[in-house]
């Protein structure tokens, strides 16, 4: 966990997946981010709970919040742990 003045960031958590829902689900939020199409519940659940519980090892997604609500999400991709970069 980082933690800067009000700003938390840790890492994804369960009960982060109804609020991280209801982003993907918002068809503006998607337009101006470019992300891909909405999922169903159900897939987004899954796909949330896979990236808590089994996250990939070159991946680290970190919830992002102010005053211990989430406001959105990082990601840290491409991760080479062995060059450790």
């Amino acid at each position: 966990m980082f933690r800067y003045q009000e700003v938390t960031l840790r890492p994804l958590e369960m009960e982060d997946i109804d609020t991280f829902y209801k982003w993907d689900a918002d068809a503006e939020l998607n337009i101006l981010s470019g992300w891909t199409p909405r999922r169903s519940k159900a897939r987004a659940q899954q796909f949330y709970e896979q990236h808590i519980l089994e996250s990939p090892k070159n991946l680290e997604i970190f919830s992002i919040l102010v005053e211990r609500r989430p406001i959105g999400y990082v990601q840290l991709a491409l991760i080479d742990r062995e060059e450790k970069r």
